[in-house]
């Protein structure tokens, strides 16, 4: 009688070890089945995908094909901007990219930036690529200067919106290279 009951509790154990491994199998297939789209992100609960490579003075990115594409130049600089402004309604936010030839980020701040504004540069690293960044705090958005000097001219890639763009931010930031 004691051998069939220490059976019975043997069997019993057996039987819920086996279901919890197996349980575990399942959700570790589960998570492997995932798939995580890097290029999409959203901005005002509307959804965008980084599907378009595009390259400005031998800067290489990615950016959304729903976008709308402004070049220009300036005196001193040349840039693009891109925005989304879906039915007549407020800009989502802007997304530039300045390019100075044979100037310095010093230079650069100064010209786009103004020099009585008294910002802090922070050390940043983008794809290994070393530069310098302004957060301008404010409450109601983003506005983030990043400054890249490569071979003697100066990027500053430029995030500003009234929304939270952190996801668009840094997956644009991720696609940088030269």
């Amino acid at each position: 009688m004691k051998n069939k009951i220490l059976l019975c509790l043997l069997i019993v154990g057996l039987l819920f070890t086996i279901t919890s491994c197996n349980t575990s199998k399942k959700d570790d297939n589960n998570n492997e089945n995932e798939v995580i789209d890097k290029t999409l992100f959203t901005i005002k609960d509307k959804e965008f995908h980084l599907d378009t490579d595009r390259e400005f003075e031998g800067l290489k990115y990615k950016i959304s094909s729903e976008f709308r594409e402004i070049d220009n130049v300036t005196p001193t600089s040349t840039y693009m901007q891109y925005n989304y402004q879906p039915d007549n309604s407020s800009n989502y936010f802007y997304f530039r990219i300045l390019f100075y030839k044979g100037k310095d980020i010093d230079f650069a701040k100064n010209d786009y930036i103004g020099s009585e504004k008294q910002y802090e540069y922070k050390d940043v690293k983008i794809n290994d690529i070393e530069g310098k960044m302004i957060d301008e705090e404010r409450d109601d958005g983003t506005i983030h200067h990043y400054f890249i000097n490569k071979d003697g001219n100066t990027f500053i890639v430029d995030f500003i919106s009234q929304n939270d763009i952190k996801d668009f931010e840094n997956k644009v930031l991720d696609s940088i290279s030269f």
